[in-house]
């Protein structure tokens, strides 16, 4: 299980936990390279299940972004804190609704960084997701 850095343990605001309600449909089949991804809340500790620690993004092409290929880890970056991780391609319920993405994503540093070494075009498809 993934622990954070900016986590306050005794923070007991209440919590909004992402469910598959949240994703596009049929996402989980979709291609996850530069996608914000919705983290099943069971992966993470008790502490830390919280839609801000559920948003992913996959920030290298690895087998696991083809729903296709046999691999299936995923190099991903949360954009709560920028904790890096290699995850498999199962821990994560699919693709996150642009409307639901919170807005402090959108002016996110970790976000900013890991787009500004795309391309053009993924970053043209990433702006679709957000």
């Amino acid at each position: 299980m993934l622990n954070h850095k900016d986590k306050n343990p005794n923070d007991n605001k209440s919590k909004i936990i992402l469910t598959q309600d949240e994703c596009k449909p049929n996402s989980n089949a979709a291609n996850y390279y530069k996608q914000v991804l919705v983290l099943n809340s069971e992966t993470l500790k008790e502490e830390y299940r919280e839609a801000k620690y559920q948003l992913w993004l996959a920030y290298i092409r690895t087998f696991g972004c083809d729903p296709d290929l046999r691999g299936q880890r995923l190099q991903v970056v949360c954009l709560a804190d920028g904790e890096t991780a290699s995850m498999l391609r199962s821990d994560f319920l699919g693709v996150c609704k642009k409307e639901i993405i919170p807005e402090y994503i959108h002016d996110n540093r970790i976000l900013d960084n890991y787009m500004k070494d795309a391309s053009t075009e993924e970053q043209d498809n990433m702006e679709e997701c957000l």
